[in-house]
């Protein structure tokens, strides 16, 4: 899916805490290697997240507003609060149901997800 929503010139970034070093051969070892446009690796979310963003959104050929961000996750605060803060789209992987924030979409379950992002990037 991942390889798909790039083909139609969504530009796709992980953000993640976790530290550099180490993390490419975790991304090979999950297939995943090639999936993203940019990896940006110890964010500090929350508090690093809208750094994280503004970079994410310059991760492409051109810079992207705001808006015109989705992002995933499946933590609130880390991952979703402050991309809805700055008007984005924002999908809680709420795999608990804990009714955490106040997400454009929230689901169960990755595979409830692709569709949305698919509708997303068109």
């Amino acid at each position: 899916m991942l390889a798909e929503v790039r083909r139609r010139g969504v530009v796709v970034v992980l953000i993640t805490n976790s530290p550099a070093e180490g993390f490419a051969p975790w991304l090979q070892m999950l297939g995943l290697r090639n999936s993203f446009d940019a990896v940006i690796n110890d964010a500090r979310k929350p508090f690093g997240m809208p750094d994280a963003l503004q970079r994410a959104r310059s991760a492409g050929q051109t810079s992207i507003d705001a808006e015109h961000v989705l992002s995933v996750g499946d933590i609130w605060g880390n991952d979703l609060a402050h991309v809805s803060i700055d008007g984005g789209t924002t999908i809680l992987l709420d795999r608990f149901g804990t009714d955490v924030g106040t997400p454009d979409y929230r689901v169960s379950a990755w595979e409830k997800a692709a569709p949305i992002i698919r509708r997303w990037a068109d």
